[in-house]
């Protein structure tokens, strides 16, 4: 099967930063190198390194004396995070690791959907959240979408955070009402895709968001957040997301507006949401959420500086995919977002509060 990649993803190789061995993660050992490593799980040091890990080098040493072949399953997908379904498999990665998080702040090429990326084999094996024989995502509670509509809205999403004349605001909103458009469809209307060819081709800019996602971009909702931390995770004494927040998150990114953008797309590509959710809206709340948590990690770290630099932003995206990956217990917290899909309100009154300022949006197919 085809494997899709964001293209700011495509050129990914692992660097050594040592993030992942240093995590403080308890890493299963699987069964056919239990015998061989002697344990059924890697438990960290009280530095939080992995028994495994060489400060001086950086390296794995099992990687190092072995080859990848020798790695747990765990190590060796870190950061890849895949979906697979009818259309092939999509990779998006965890920004907890530097590397990664260092291709958002530091690419300059237009963004874009490729497929078979030469940083992501055909022939690898990606242990991937599985829906081949999974029903095409929903669109909104109890209605299907079908899965070429769901790929020309996964481009839209993509097309638009590639958008750099538009600011995150301007994006985010641009694809929350685009959302409300593209739900409304009925099948009195007669096809999807001809309502998904008008949605997208009235798609515009507007002044505002649906009131009905203010609730995900307060910055209480990091608390709220919080709240879906996994047990494990809150009592480890490694964990590194802090409860000392700041209280109002970054909004104005300036030069790192592209930087935000490309996490946002990554957030929407390949996502779990699709299959996990109830609908757009739910991926919309998520997307709404990871720009909110990401500003309040940028702003904690930059309020000594009163600016932001590249390290800054590269330690903020690690610190929120802590949270939003590694941290949350995702079915609560998927539902939680869920709850959006039966907020109160039509298209026509959620639209009335908005005016349009500007044009269309230019996002063709980027596949």
């Amino acid at each position: 099967m085809s494997v899709h990649a964001l293209s700011t993803h495509a050129t990914y190789r692992c660097r050594h930063a040592g993030a992942c061995c240093t995590a403080g993660w308890r890493i299963p050992v699987d069964v056919d190198k239990q015998q061989w490593l002697g344990v059924a799980s890697l438990v960290p040091d009280a530095t939080g390194a992995c028994r495994f890990y060489d400060r001086p080098s950086g390296l794995c040493q099992l990687q190092r004396d072995h080859g990848a072949a020798a790695l747990p399953r765990a190590c060796d997908q870190f950061p890849r995070l895949s979906l697979r379904d009818r259309r092939g498999t999509f990779v998006t990665l965890s920004h907890f690791c530097p590397t990664a998080a260092r291709l958002l702040v530091e690419d300059t090429a237009p963004l874009r959907i490729v497929k078979n990326p030469a940083a992501f084999p055909q022939d690898r094996f990606y242990d991937a959240l599985d829906a081949e024989q999974e029903w095409p995502p929903l669109l909104r509670p109890s209605v299907l979408c079908d899965l070429d509509t769901y790929s020309r809205w996964e481009d839209f999403l993509v097309g638009t955070f590639a958008d750099e004349t538009l600011s995150i605001e301007a994006q985010l909103n641009a694809v929350a009402w685009t959302a409300e458009a593209l739900r409304s469809w009925s099948p009195s209307q007669g096809d999807l895709s001809d309502h998904a060819d008008d949605v997208f081709a009235r798609a515009r800019i507007t002044n505002r968001r649906p009131d009905i996602y203010h609730p995900f971009t307060d910055p209480a909702v990091y608390a709220t957040v919080l709240g879906f931390v996994r047990r494990e995770e809150a009592a480890d004494e490694s964990n590194q997301t802090s409860t000392d927040v700041a209280s109002h998150p970054i909004r104005h990114w300036g030069k790192y507006a592209p930087a935000v953008a490309r996490y946002l797309a990554a957030k929407a590509f390949g996502s779990w949401s699709a299959y996990q959710g109830r609908g757009v809206r739910t991926l919309v709340a998520e997307l709404m959420v990871a720009e909110t948590i990401v500003g309040i990690e940028a702003a904690r770290r930059s309020a000594p500086l009163q600016d932001l630099t590249s390290d800054i932003m590269v330690a903020a995206l690690g610190a929120a995919d802590w949270l939003l990956i590694h941290s949350v217990d995702r079915a609560p917290f998927v539902q939680w977002l869920g709850r959006v899909e039966t907020a109160a309100g039509s298209l026509t009154s959620l639209a009335s509060s908005a005016v349009i300022t500007s044009g269309p949006i230019a996002t063709p197919r980027v596949r």
